[in-house]
């Protein structure tokens, strides 16, 4: 009886390991990546849409574009989420590692989610993540990098509202292709 009272439930432990959150946000990661090419590539090389699909060609890429919606835009939203628990687990991990937190994990987490604060908190925790971690300033060029792609992403998404109708064609696809790239630095 005495074992079982001194056993702290594991949300009290001074660490845990952020292991299996780490691979299950790389492989959502992964699959949303996948969507993203998979929709660059039909719209560079694939025939264009026609409703009903009577061709094999024709129904090829619409399962390409279904499939490849799914995966992209649905890993985007599961995405974030992972990424947001699996921030949690390292930040809460960072005082046993010696860091120091400039804020409270349950803020680092639920910054990821919050329209416009996803710019930059975000961002700063990733950098208390790497300080407490142990990685020299040179050593955190991928995280700015993969910053910097993150926000241009965003900012095609948003340009793309704001075109006339002919460049829409061109943004989505940029948007794409960038989404495609910022998930590639995470593995």
């Amino acid at each position: 009886m005495g074992e079982l009272a001194d056993a702290a439930p594991a949300r009290f432990l001074p660490w845990a390991s952020p292991r299996l959150r780490g691979i299950a946000a790389t492989v959502i990661v992964l699959a949303s990546s996948a969507g993203f090419a998979v929709l660059v590539i039909q719209a560079l090389v694939g025939p264009p849409l026609t409703i009903p699909a009577r061709q094999i060609a024709d129904r090829v890429a619409l399962v390409a574009l279904v499939f490849g919606s799914i995966a992209a835009y649905g890993g985007l939203l599961t995405g974030g989420v992972a990424m947001a628990v699996w921030t949690h687990r390292c930040y809460r991990n960072l005082p046993a590692l010696g860091g120091r937190p400039h804020i409270p994990p349950v803020l680092a987490t639920a910054t990821w989610l919050v329209p416009l604060v996803n710019l930059v908190v975000p961002w700063i925790a990733l950098q208390d993540l790497a300080a407490g971690s142990g990685l020299f300033a040179r050593e955190r060029l991928p995280i700015h990098l993969w910053w910097v792609l993150w926000l241009s992403a965003s900012c095609a998404w948003v340009a793309g509202s704001f075109v006339q109708l002919p460049w829409i064609g061109r943004l989505t696809l940029l948007h794409e292709a960038l989404l495609g790239t910022v998930f590639a630095p995470r593995l």
